[in-house]
């Protein structure tokens, strides 16, 4: 009988045929002990670019391990866009053998849920509430492409005040997005398979130990000149084709720094932004 990872394996080899990556990629140096890493995290916390660096076939060559893009070869194809709050995502079906899946929006229990191989790991990528919210607001508002819930969102947030905006913001994280952060931090403590990271140690200019720290974990043996070459290659100057600090509120790359919530939350925001998660900040250690 042909079970569904199979099937699926075997989908997934016609889907990403075409692909040019797949095609070139280079002889595999080192394998890791690891059958599959999964990278999970929420959104607006670097994931497209954490995955353009998993999806490089520099990775493949130092890991034996294909890249694949979780939300375009897996879920989509099966059951559409994805709509339910971050914390509420689980996925029953097996992922084959053999991948780095990225990204994951989901909090513990999902990742719990998943069906791994025994030889696996994972880790977690968070970050600074109070920018995710900013950040989500002006991807919302502008640059994210109109699907699924943000057929919705898009045209309230077009008719609000940046300042109402950002309220409404806070609202939406509160609900949708932050309980999955919390369910990382509060749960998976203990579990020796799952690396918690900061959004800000992970992108900040000099970031080459969190990211050889990551490729650790993940037993992905990548020389130090390689990490190097590859966080150059994907740098948010060559990413966004302008410096770090540069605001474009239209482009998915924004501005691509820590502590920016501070230009755009007034007192009242902040005030409000409080009333709402309560000790958010302490859980996550962002006091």
């Amino acid at each position: 009988m042909v079970t569904f990872a199979k099937r699926l394996k075997r989908r997934l080899s016609r889907m990403i045929k075409g692909d040019t990556r797949t095609h070139s990629l280079p002889s595999v140096i080192y394998q890791s002990r690891y059958t599959n890493i999964y990278h999970c995290t929420v959104p607006k916390a670097a994931s497209r670019w954490l995955r353009s660096i998993l999806l490089d076939p520099r990775t493949y060559q130092y890991s034996g391990l294909e890249g694949i893009d979780f939300y375009q070869k897996i879920y989509n194809p099966r059951y559409g866009i994805e709509t339910r709050p971050v914390h509420e995502r689980v996925y029953t079906d097996e992922i084959p053998e053999g991948y780095i899946v990225t990204p994951l929006y989901m909090g513990y229990e999902g990742y719990r849920a998943l069906q791994k191989p025994p030889q696996h790991r994972a880790f977690f990528i968070m970050r600074d509430p109070r920018d995710l919210v900013v950040s989500w607001y002006f991807s919302s508002r502008y640059s994210h492409a109109v699907i699924g819930i943000l057929v919705d969102v898009r045209p309230k947030l077009e008719s609000m005040s940046v300042s109402d905006g950002l309220l409404y913001s806070i609202d939406f994280c509160a609900e949708r997005i932050f309980p999955a952060m919390a369910s990382w931090v509060e749960e998976a403590v203990n579990d020796r398979s799952v690396l918690v990271l900061k959004f800000e140690d992970l992108t900040q200019p000099n970031n080459f130990h969190t990211m050889k720290n990551l490729f650790q974990h993940c037993d992905i043996n990548i020389p130090t000149d390689v990490i190097q070459a590859l966080l150059a290659d994907y740098s948010f100057e060559k990413m966004a084709g302008r410096q770090r600090g540069k605001e474009n509120i239209k482009s998915h790359y924004r501005k691509g720094v820590a502590g920016d919530w501070k230009n755009y939350f007034s007192d009242k925001h902040l005030s409000y932004y409080e009333s709402v998660v309560g000790d958010l900040n302490s859980v996550l250690g962002y006091d």
